[in-house]
């Protein structure tokens, strides 16, 4: 789960970026009443929560970042 501070409560519409050996397959946000599709390539927040399914392809380094507003990077 990317959770993504200082946002609040705020929706903020992520599009995460994966580079190794991996894939993105999925985004949730929580939201009942948010009906975007799970593969879709961008997604709002939730509580400054987006959940980010990702599927490994191969060994090595997983590096993540979620883009918005602003960058949001991260390691797996």
């Amino acid at each position: 789960m990317l959770h993504v501070g200082g946002i609040g409560d705020q929706l903020v519409t992520l599009t995460p970026r994966l580079s190794g050996p991996g894939e993105i397959i999925g985004l949730e946000n929580g939201n009942l009443c948010d009906n975007t599709p799970y593969a879709s390539p961008a997604r709002s927040t939730r509580k400054g929560k987006l959940i980010v399914y990702i599927r490994r392809t191969g060994e090595g380094a997983l590096t993540f970042t979620a883009g918005g507003e602003r960058e949001f990077p991260g390691s797996l």
